[in-house]
Order: C-alpha cells, then sequence, then structure tokens
C-alpha cells in the first residue's frame, strides 16, 4: 500500500489514478498531519510513502523523518521542484516535472530496496 501526499488535488488524484491503474492500492492524503493521523492507522500495511516537498505545515521532508520514528524501513519517495538540500539515507528524490513513467519506475524500484 502507498501512502501519497500532495496538498496540490489535481496532482494528487492525478497520481493516484496512474498508481492504481498500474496495480497499487494507494491511500492519498492533502497534509502531511493527516498522513500522520492515516500512517497510524495503517502502519502495517503501508510500505511506501509519496510525497511532495513543498506543503503548508510540514514538508515532505519532515514528515518523512517523523514516519521513520515508526517505521525506519519504510520506503519513500520525495517530489520537488528544486531540492537543494542533502537527502537522508534511501530517500529517493523525483524531481519536477517528471513522467509517469519515472514515477512508476521509481516506485517500483523502492519495492525492492532495504532500507
Amino acid at each position: 500500500m502507498i501512502l501519497l501526499v500532495d496538498d496540490d488535488l489535481d496532482i494528487l488524484e492525478t497520481c493516484q489514478q496512474v498508481l492504481e491503474e498500474s496495480g497499487f492500492h494507494v491511500i492519498s492524503c492533502t497534509s502531511g498531519v493527516e498522513a500522520i493521523k492515516m500512517f497510524h492507522t495503517l502502519q502495517q500495511e503501508i510500505n511506501t510513502v509519496i510525497t511532495d516537498y513543498n506543503m503548508p505545515i510540514m514538508t515532505g521532508l519532515e514528515l518523512i523523518q517523523n514516519l521513520r520514528m515508526h517505521q525506519p524501513s519504510i520506503k519513500t519517495i520525495l517530489i520537488s521542484g528544486n531540492f537543494e538540500e542533502k537527502l537522508p539515507h534511501n530517500i529517493t528524490l523525483i524531481e519536477k516535472p517528471f513522467s509517469f513513467d519515472t514515477l512508476l519506475n521509481e516506485v517500483r524500484k523502492s519495492r525492492f530496496l532495504v532500507a
């Protein structure tokens, strides 16, 4: 199960549709706070998190760091248009604009990574 997080509803809905049409089960959230609540409810089922970096209240990187305190091995993909920081260990970066093929390839690769 993939936890998909983006505050842009158009991007969220489109990415969810693409992932689901490719056979993935997706839970979508519009904020980091909402994603943390959902994660705690479905923690045993969620194995991948895809999140936008630039969101209000909590960045995608802050979200990932919070979730990893509870599940250090969670696979993570961060999406950003202009990320210039050094990424912590085992976070995949997808730069905007991206193709859906790129997204699907990274999700498929992340299923086999060891954190």
